[in-house]
């Protein structure tokens, strides 16, 4: 199944057209919340650019199928990384990470937090931080509870798979910034 998903680009089309679907009317103008710690952070205008503040459409389960959490992780995984080039880090949106089929790591966190959102997967943030303690620059990625209470940490540009977030030692992936939903803590 991963080799047909990772060479077939048809599956891959049909599937990212299928989450795209009823996506595309999120130009609502964006819901800026007055408590929301992260706005005294650089990070809340990019937020806000990249649609993560937009309403999520909520689809009926009737005409919709949930896509499990490892094939959007897998798909996040697909972009190709490409770092911005211009002097100022752009943050795009999850449907311009689709166009492009590329960004960095806050552009397939931004993703994979929006498609995780637009499925249905509540209990799930995009988180702000530090990989390492050396780390100079700062690293996005996601995180959500499952169904058996685990908190699962995806990473699509540096882990090949999820990971139970206790899995790794406390000095790597420390939270700085997190955002769920619209309520967002700035540690």
């Amino acid at each position: 199944m991963k080799n047909l998903f990772l060479r077939s680009g048809v599956l891959f089309s049909a599937v990212l057209s299928a989450l795209l679907a009823g996506g595309s009317d999120l130009l609502a103008e964006p819901r800026l919340s007055t408590g929301c710690l992260i706005q005294a952070t650089p990070f809340y205008h990019r937020l806000i650019r990249a649609g993560v503040f937009d309403p999520v459409p909520q689809k009926s389960p009737e005409t919709h199928q949930v896509i499990p959490v490892q094939m959007l992780f897998r798909m996040a995984r697909s972009f190709r990384y490409s770092s911005d080039r211009q002097k100022m880090d752009r943050w795009q949106s999850a449907d311009e990470t689709s166009k492009s089929y590329n960004g960095d790591c806050e552009d397939k966190a931004i993703w994979l937090y929006t498609q995780m959102r637009r499925n249905g997967y509540h209990d799930t943030s995009l988180v702000i931080g530090k990989y390492g303690p050396r780390s100079i620059e700062f690293h996005t990625w996601v995180t959500y509870v499952d169904d058996s209470g685990n908190t699962m940490l995806l990473d699509p540009t540096i882990q090949r798979k999820p990971w139970k977030i206790d899995a790794f030692p406390q000095k790597l992936y420390r939270p700085m910034h997190i955002l769920k939903n619209e309520d967002c803590v700035s540690l």
